[in-house]
């Protein structure tokens, strides 16, 4: 083995004399233009990182070409193979149910979008990651809002009294609270 710039002058004189070769060997084998050139690629790529085992014969060279040339054919044709698999089990599977979109239901309401728009930014975004994100709970909105959980709950309480205030500007009907009646003690007396 030579020095530095001896391997490389002989790897480009191989490169030169055989690349073709290469090219039209895996054209034959691939139906893939773009293909035949990644096994040209892989094949001097792998030559040269096995130049040790080169033959010095020129000869010889092209076949071990051929050998090297042949291998990247197959893991292109495997390759493909998988793909091809893939795409058909992706093209048999059913499409996942459709979902109703929270998000859609909330934008649709005219008068609830209506009152947003009068509310700062700062509180729509709030209640889209409330109502459209699901982000309900203090921790969750804290994270999101990068602030302390306390905050977020202080500030989403307050972001829905504003909304709640705008409908009614607006003269949309609140619904009426649910109110559970505390069951009643009667106090009796006991007379002696």
């Amino acid at each position: 083995m030579g020095t530095a710039d001896e391997l490389e002058r002989s790897f480009a004189l191989l490169y030169r004399r055989c690349a073709a070769d290469v090219l039209r060997f895996a054209r034959r084998r691939l139906t893939d233009e773009d293909a035949a050139w990644d096994v040209v690629s892989d094949t001097f790529l792998t030559a040269w990182r096995h130049a040790s085992r080169c033959p010095d014969r020129p000869e010889e060279q092209l076949p071990w070409l051929y050998a090297i040339a042949g291998n990247a054919v197959r893991t292109s044709q495997r390759s493909r193979n998988r793909r091809l698999r893939l795409q058909g089990r992706a093209d048999a599977m059913e499409p996942p149910p459709m979902s109703a979109d929270l998000a859609d239901g909330v934008a649709a309401n005219e008068l609830i979008r209506l009152a947003l728009s009068h509310v700062s930014e700062v509180d729509r975004e709030l209640l889209r990651l409330v109502a459209w994100e699901g982000l309900s709970d203090s921790i969750s909105l804290a994270i999101a809002l990068g602030i302390s959980p306390s905050a977020a709950a202080v500030r989403l309480h307050r972001a829905r009294r504003r909304l709640r205030s705008q409908l009614e500007l607006l003269g949309a009907e609140q619904p009426e609270p649910e109110i559970t009646p505390r069951p009643s003690r009667s106090i009796t007396r006991s007379n002696p």
